[in-house]
């Protein structure tokens, strides 16, 4: 069974409440905005690292980390999709056409689909070159999942108690003038 896969995305919304306090809402709008591109930018930074070649971890015990090609990392990109009030609205995605394939996992290891062996469709057999080796197999488990692109928000996720801080610390000194 032969299927379209989709590509990996991820949407961000930022968001802040208004305020009565005089000129909050401006130093509201400007940190929101500032953390709008912070959080888009190095997600799609993240992204890139995790699918670039680079050793994705293992997310199942006793699973080895596995290695993608950079085509991968290639079809990552990121744009502003719009302002809505106090909303931001942007997103990164990952548009390479094997992207939900790593990113979900395949066959038994799949987490879109039901559990299911891979047979080929078009050959008696599947090839895959491994290590400069020939591999012909009738069936395959599929791959584990290797999430690169929720591995991107993990590892932004991290940083943002200290970066709020900062971003808030900078708009009012940059926004409160002392008379």
């Amino acid at each position: 069974m032969a299927f379209k896969l989709s590509p990996v995305k991820i949407e961000i919304t930022t968001e802040y409440r208004e305020t009565k306090l005089p000129g909050g809402n401006f130093i509201l709008g400007k940190i929101n905005g500032k953390l709008s591109a912070y959080l888009t930018k190095n997600i799609l930074i993240e992204a890139k690292k995790l699918a670039s070649g680079d050793t994705i971890p293992a997310i199942t015990p006793g699973q080895q980390n596995i290695k993608n090609p950079s085509t991968l990392a290639d079809g990552i990109e990121s744009s502003l999709i719009g302002k809505e009030g106090n909303k931001i609205h942007s997103e990164v995605i990952s548009t390479a056409p094997h992207s939900s394939a790593v990113e979900y996992g395949t066959g038994e290891h799949g987490e879109k689909m039901p559990p299911h062996r891979i047979y080929p469709t078009h050959a008696p057999a599947m090839v895959f070159e491994i290590d400069g080796k020939t591999i012909y197999a009738t069936s395959t488990a599929g791959q584990y999942p290797k999430p690169f692109m929720r591995g991107s928000i993990f590892k932004v996720k991290a940083k943002m108690p200290a970066l709020l801080k900062t971003f808030v610390d900078v708009e009012i000194k940059e926004g409160v003038k002392f008379v």
